[in-house]
This record gives C-alpha cells, sequence and structure tokens, in this order.
C-alpha cells in the first residue's frame, strides 16, 4: 500500500462530512503504510536509531480504521455488498430490474413493423433512460417519450412507453443504492 499525504483528505471531510470510496480506501492506505512503517522502525536496534524510535511513539495507529475500510471496500475502492445488510438487496433489485428492462427491450425489437422504423438496430442511452433511434416519419411506430431529436432532425431518441415503468424502477433502484453507498 502506498503512503500519501492524507491532509488535503481530511479537510475535505471535515468540511463536506464524506469521503468518496476511493478517498477513503487512499486514506486507510496511508494509515495502513504508516503503521509499516512504525513497525519497521520499532524493530531497529534503538541505540543506532535513537530519533527514529523517539518520534515512532508519537505517531498514532488507527488499525481498526484501517480494518473497518478494507473490511467494505475493495482494492479498487469499490463498496462490497459486505458493507450493509441493505446493499445486497438493492443491488439484486437492481440486477433485477436490468433483466425486466433487458426481456422488454428485446421484446419490442423483435416487432418487424419496430425494427424497420429505427435508425440504428440497437437501443442507446439518454441520461439514465434506454431509447430507440426511430427514423422520422416512423415516430407514430414507436410511441413513448421523446428524449432527443438528432441535430439534422433525422433521427428522434424515443423511450418506448412499455419500458418506462421499467426504467423508473431502475433508476430508483439505482438511486437508492448510491443512497446507501454514501450512507456507508
Amino acid at each position: 500500500a502506498g503512503v500519501s499525504n492524507p491532509e488535503a483528505k481530511f479537510a475535505v471531510a471535515m468540511e463536506a462530512g464524506l469521503l468518496e470510496p476511493a478517498e477513503l480506501l487512499d486514506l486507510a492506505n496511508c494509515l495502513e503504510g504508516s503503521r509499516h512503517a512504525v513497525e519497521h522502525i520499532a524493530h531497529l536496534p534503538s541505540p543506532s536509531y535513537p530519533l527514529l524510535h523517539a518520534h515512532i511513539e508519537r505517531v498514532p495507529i488507527f488499525q481498526d480504521l484501517e480494518a473497518a475500510v478494507h473490511h467494505v471496500l475493495d482494492d479498487n475502492g469499490s463498496v462490497l455488498d459486505r458493507a450493509s445488510p441493505r446493499l445486497p438487496v438493492l443491488r439484486k433489485a437492481i440486477d433485477r430490474a436490468e433483466q425486466q428492462l433487458a426481456t422488454a427491450v428485446a421484446k419490442l425489437l423483435a416487432e418487424p413493423e419496430v425494427r424497420k422504423s429505427l435508425a440504428y438496430p440497437n437501443p442507446t442511452r439518454r441520461g439514465e433512460r434506454t431509447v430507440l433511434a426511430v427514423k422520422m416519419g416512423y415516430r407514430h411506430a414507436v410511441p413513448g417519450i421523446l428524449h432527443a431529436v438528432s441535430q439534422t432532425g433525422q433521427t428522434h431518441y424515443v423511450e418506448p412507453t412499455p419500458w418506462i415503468p421499467l426504467s423508473n424502477d431502475l433508476v430508483q433502484a439505482k438511486f437508492e443504492e448510491r443512497s446507501e453507498v454514501e450512507l456507508i
């Protein structure tokens, strides 16, 4: 684990009361690196390194904090399911909502009238919403919410009506998961 200066991260945490998971992991890694340095110096002969030994006595060790952070974050700073009882439930809800939306997408794309109305064969994204690129003149073939129009006006990005409640469920599940991660 590398050691970085945690001063700026502490300042942000004190002001905002929140650290991003990657920042928290950096902080834990810094604490761990400091602890390893103290442990290494403690094994050096005291008479040969009296100043180092005098300084390490003032270095605080936060091994419980390190362990707590490493218990809830993986090595990339992603929050693990075990971080809270609610998190795996929320992530399963996201998976379920994504699967339901994928099924609805496949069902609609199987319709020949819909396929011929598309400017592109695959769905795309507008924000957090899954949409179809519908050719101008075929807008009636795909009822739903118009999210955008291309610069040329030839393509309309439409979220088909059957997908709207499924997308709402997915957006809500992702919001709840993000809120839980922030809480952690």
